[in-house]
């Protein structure tokens, strides 16, 4: 590497503070050669004088006597501020700070400074003093310094300060005194070792914030005994309120015992043989529900329908007979339809007393405590409650299915019957029929002249493009060169301003049309459209009639021949 630091007289010297060249009668602090300085060019250093097999120079070495003299020669050093907030952790993991202890930054000029002091059984790297008072300086290079002469000065209790210079190990820093001199005097390098009169401070804030702490704790010990206290006792209302739940279930479960095992039977064969069995069965309300009348709309199948004692035709028939009866654009609930089948039909009786059961839950649950909202019975499985049927769902249901076929109409859970009767009914759908055959065959109709327009306009399009081919180019250019013509004479007499005619495309002054547009070059009455023509506009007019259709279209519409 660079040597960036010489010997003379015992004393280590920068290269900037030498002179240039032999003059500088420097020597090798490693090997004891004569050194050259070259302090002129870009990068500054000293150099062997003569060929010399040294490798054992080490400038952070040398580096620590250079700061032990800048700081000796200077007498000054930079004192780091102090700040530290005094905590103590209390029993409930919350923190009780105390007042802040800070000591500002400060520049300290020194009567003497000594340095490699001995004290005890280490040396200081450097002693500060001032008057009466003394302060140890700790210069770090590249060691941290030994643990035990830092645990020393603190039980000496004895002010001392560290410069940590680790920042300018192979730095180019290094090579420029300047640089050095602000790496010593830079307070951010500097901490404290000791500071005596803080630490005193430090003491007595902890001191008292422990009295304060000891205070705190307790309060939060009788505070956090409390809370395990309740917590005991919130368990044990817990455990019993779950016992209580337990012993609740089972009687509960105790009180439809039968119908539960009944519910556990239930399978498909056994509801095939229950519809076969009902099929003998003939509701009272059969002698006013005609059945046959409503025959298109009733034996449809849903799952689950099987818990009314009665074939599905019978009841479906009964609710269209019910609805017929209220009459047209009366709203009905679905809840007073499914109260009308059950005052009218058996439900299973086993099936019956578990809606009820699954119904009175929720009250049950409450007076255990519970807030539960479901609609399932808290003390039954899963399986059981899903297997527990709503003749409220059957209903609901069909009832949509009747919206689906057009007999009622619906907003949510209410309904209405559109027509006075089922024949009625019939004579609306027959009419609508009608309709909607009409208005397809109209579409068809529409359909069809759309078609036959595209067509036609697709042939005449053909045509069209067929005739432009067939005029030559001599004809085109003729036709620009009337139309131009025209131009100029709206230019020159009509001040520029010009009607053109959308069939032939001849600009003409607006006296020579009729009130009924009829055009006097084409023969044809035709829209026009304004249109100011300036020199500009005839300068250019050839070229704009040759960029576009209108000389071939007016040919076509006006071929003059």
């Amino acid at each position: 590497m660079l040597i960036p630091f010489g010997l003379k007289d015992n004393v280590i010297y920068h290269i900037n503070d030498v002179p240039n060249g032999r003059s500088c009668n420097c020597l090798c602090p490693s090997c004891n050669k004569p050194l050259v300085a070259k302090n002129r060019g870009e990068y500054k250093r000293h150099a062997h004088l003569i060929e010399t097999d040294c490798v054992n120079y080490q400038a952070m070495t040398y580096l620590h006597q250079y700061a032990q003299q800048v700081i000796e020669l200077e007498k000054r050093i930079i004192i780091p501020k102090f700040t530290y907030s005094p905590e103590i952790i209390l029993i409930d993991g919350s923190v009780l700070v105390g007042q802040l202890i800070h000591f500002n930054e400060s520049e300290v000029y020194f009567d003497t400074i000594e340095n490699e002091y001995l004290w005890n059984k280490y040396r200081i790297d450097s002693l500060g003093l001032l008057k009466q008072r003394s302060l140890f300086i700790e210069i770090t290079v590249t060691h941290k310094n030994d643990i035990n002469k830092i645990i020393a000065i603190k039980k000496s209790n004895k002010p001392a300060i560290e410069i940590v210079l680790t920042s300018l190990h192979n730095s180019d820093r290094l090579y420029s005194d300047i640089e050095i001199k602000k790496a010593i005097f830079d307070s951010s390098n500097i901490n404290w070792i000791c500071h005596p009169k803080a630490m005193e401070k430090v003491e007595i804030a902890l001191s008292q914030l422990r009295i304060e702490a000891e205070n705190k704790n307790r309060l939060i010990q009788i505070k956090l005994e409390k809370y395990k206290q309740k917590q005991i006792l919130e368990k044990k209302q817990e455990e019993e309120r779950l016992r209580n739940i337990v012993l609740a279930k089972q009687r509960y479960r105790n009180e439809i015992k039968d119908e539960l095992i009944w519910l556990s039977t239930i399978t498909e064969s056994w509801i095939e043989n229950y519809e076969i069995e009902k099929q003998s069965i003939s509701p009272s309300f059969l002698k006013w529900v005609e059945i046959d009348k409503y025959q298109a709309f009733i034996g449809v199948e849903y799952q689950n329908d099987w818990i009314f004692e009665c074939c599905r035709e019978h009841w479906q028939a009964l609710i269209i007979d019910f609805l017929y009866r209220i009459g047209v654009g009366v709203n009905i609930q679905v809840y007073d339809i499914n109260r009308y089948i059950n005052n009218h039909i058996k439900q299973n009786i086993h099936m019956a007393r578990l809606n009820i059961a699954q119904y009175q839950a929720k009250k049950k649950a409450a007076a255990n405590g519970s807030q539960s909202k479901s609609r399932f019975a808290w003390y039954l499985s899963r399986e059981e409650n899903n297997k527990i049927i709503s003749p409220f769902v059957v209903v609901f249901k069909y009832l949509q299915y009747l919206v689906n076929q057009d007999i009622l109409s619906n907003n949510n859970l209410v309904f209405q019957i559109k027509d006075k009767d089922i024949d009625s009914f019939k004579k609306r759908i027959i009419q609508q029929k009608k309709i909607t055959i009409m208005v397809n065959k109209k579409l068809e109709q529409e359909k069809k002249e759309r078609e036959s327009q595209e067509l036609l306009e697709k042939y005449q399009a053909q045509q069209l493009l067929t005739r432009r081919k067939t005029i030559s180019i001599e004809k085109r250019e003729k036709r620009i060169e009337e139309l131009i013509i025209f131009d100029t004479v709206i230019f020159d007499s009509c001040g520029g301003i010009g009607y053109r005619c959308c069939n032939c495309h001849f600009n003409l002054p607006k006296k020579t049309i009729s009130t009924e547009f009829f055009c006097p070059i084409c023969g044809v009455i035709s829209e026009f459209t304004s249109e100011i023509i300036t020199q500009d506009y005839l300068d250019t007019a050839k070229d704009r009639y040759r960029c576009n259709n209108k000389p071939l279209d007016s040919l076509i519409s006006y071929p003059n021949e």
